[in-house]
């Protein structure tokens, strides 16, 4: 007899994208104005359907400073129009406090994990409470 499946089927969209993705708009590169830059976090936005759109970015795999990292994503979302950009990092299981979370990654639109070591993300977040709720969005 097959086993029930309980892990919660999610009703939102996943988006998933390599590294590299450009976040400045290549016209300011280049001066070229029908440039398009930034297409991956267009369409991350797009996905989002809201006018005003609040993101949560997660930086915890972040080689990179992670303050720097979000300084930079928070500047990129907020010139596609989001209205909110929040910074979650975190750097062990221990510096989550679910609690001081909850409320924002329910109310969200959209949850954007930066790039980095992914082998981390999982040491920090599996089996936690935060995983939990990102996989029932």
């Amino acid at each position: 007899m097959a086993e029930e499946n309980t892990c919660p089927v999610p009703t939102g969209a996943l988006l998933i994208i390599g590294g590299a993705e450009a976040k400045e708009d290549a016209s300011k590169k280049d001066g070229n104005a029908s440039s398009i830059g930034m297409e991956v976090l267009s369409c991350f936005m797009q996905l989002l359907d809201s006018e005003q759109p609040i993101i949560e970015v997660i930086t915890s795999a972040s080689s990179d400073d992670p303050v720097d990292s979000f300084n930079n994503y928070e500047k990129s979302f907020k010139e596609l129009g989001a209205y909110v950009v929040n910074h979650i990092h975190h750097d062990n299981r221990n510096d989550i406090v679910f609690a001081d979370i909850e409320a924002r990654l329910k109310s969200t639109h959209g949850v954007f994990l930066t790039g980095g070591d992914q082998l981390k993300l999982t040491s920090v977040y599996g089996g936690t409470d935060l995983l939990l709720l990102l996989k029932e969005r």
